[in-house]
């Protein structure tokens, strides 16, 4: 799997003539923007991999299907509903990331040594 990073010039690209308004939190007006980006297919998802510092949860998982994010990566222990449902829906799921150390649950066939 090849690995895409987005930059700062190329997200306000794609972003167009997006202007966080006054009212409410910027970081929210700009995960707003980005669902939006991501639900009309201008930012594709599909060579990502998402990373998360806590568990992998059952939501977390439905949110990276749901987004076309192949891989899901956790620091800790996914749930075992969280790994039945990645099984079934064909998404790679880590957990236990440590440094170069990992528990693969599903879709180890995404991993290379």
């Amino acid at each position: 799997m090849s690995t895409r990073r987005i930059g700062p010039v190329s997200l306000v690209r794609l972003l167009g003539g997006w202007r966080g308004a006054r009212a409410g939190p910027a970081y929210r007006q700009m995960a707003d923007a980005l669902r939006l980006l991501v639900l009309d297919g201008r930012l594709p998802l599909a060579g990502c991999v998402l990373l998360v510092s806590g568990r992998a949860s059952f939501e977390l998982v439905q949110k990276a299907i749901l987004a076309g994010i192949p891989l899901l990566a956790a620091v800790s222990a996914p749930s075992s509903l969280a790994v039945d449902l990645a099984e079934e829906a064909g998404l790679s799921l880590v957990g236990f990331l440590r440094g170069p150390s990992m528990n693969v649950y599903t879709g180890a066939h995404r991993l290379s040594d």
